[in-house]
Formats: C-alpha cells, structure tokens, sequence
C-alpha cells in the first residue's frame, strides 16, 4: 500500500478428491524481504571485495584459520606461475614446498596470536622472476574481536634489495 516493494516466497498446492479432482488450492505467502535484502547485501560485499583482489597488481589472498585459501587474485597465480583455477579449500602445502610451506604456516599462527599485522622479507625465487618479496598479513576481526580469517598482500623488493646491495 505504501508502495515498497517487497520479496514473496510463495508455495501453493491443489487439493483433490478421492477421484483425483482438484476443488482447492491451497497456498501459503511469506515475505522474504529481510532475507532477500541480506542476500543482495552480500552478494555486493563480494562483489567489492573481489573488484578489491583484483585491482590489486600484487599478488593478495585471504585465508581462514585452518589456513585454507578463501579468495586469491590473478596476481596470486601469476606469481606462481599457475593459470587460475578454484583454490577454495587449498592450503600453502598444496603449493609450497614443505620448509617453505611451515615458514609461512609460523607467519600465520603470529598474526593470530598476536592479533596484529607481520610483515616478512624473503628472498625466494617465484615464477614471475622476483626473488625478494616482502609480505604484510593482518588479521580480519569480528564485531568481538576474536581473527576470523587472515588478508595478505605480496610486493616484489627485488630492485629495492639490489639498490641496497649496491649502496653498501
């Protein structure tokens, strides 16, 4: 009546005598709208958050607290040398080599205990020929504070590095 507009889920069935003659219908509305506008809401917050990931030219990712990868951008693959392909679920072991998959597994374990962003310099070769990146994680909080998850970014220092080498 107020002109808004409002989400109806809608279920209805015939009912039947005993000859199989339908004489009812019988039917039942429930208006959805705050379950639709929820809905719609995340449905643009991720939209955002992967315009976010993939406006990035470095590589980015976000993981859960079991260390499985929740969203990466095609930096993240192309610094890997992959091709991209649906990484949900996949932890640092499935990409790293053992030593190097615990040394970023450690990184983790401090962002969660301490609540706080780690930045690292390493000096490995990647695929896309950097060999020093520096890498900043941080935690993602909940209303409560309690880490949800962990963002990370990546940034090739391999000029910088060799800069530093040259002046010293």
């Amino acid at each position: 009546a107020d002109g808004e507009t409002r989400w109806i889920r809608d279920y209805g069935t015939k009912l039947r005598d005993a000859a199989g003659n339908a004489y009812r219908t019988h039917g039942i509305a429930e208006d959805i709208t705050e379950q639709r506008n929820a809905e719609l809401a995340l449905m643009e917050s991720q939209r955002r958050r992967d315009a976010l990931l993939e406006a990035n030219p470095d590589p980015a990712w976000l993981k859960d607290l079991q260390g499985r990868y929740i969203a990466v951008n095609r930096a993240w693959f192309t610094r890997r040398g992959l091709t991209p392909f649906n990484i949900e679920g996949k932890t640092d072991r499935d990409f790293f080599s053992a030593e190097r998959a615990a040394k970023v597994v450690e990184e983790d374990r401090r962002v969660v205990e301490t609540k706080s962003v780690v930045r690292d310099e390493r000096n490995w070769k990647y695929a896309d020929g950097a060999s020093w990146i520096e890498t900043v994680k941080a935690p993602v909080l909940d209303a409560d504070g309690n880490v949800t998850a962990i963002v990370g970014l990546s940034h090739d220092i391999t000029e910088r590095k060799r800069s530093e080498q040259a002046v010293q």
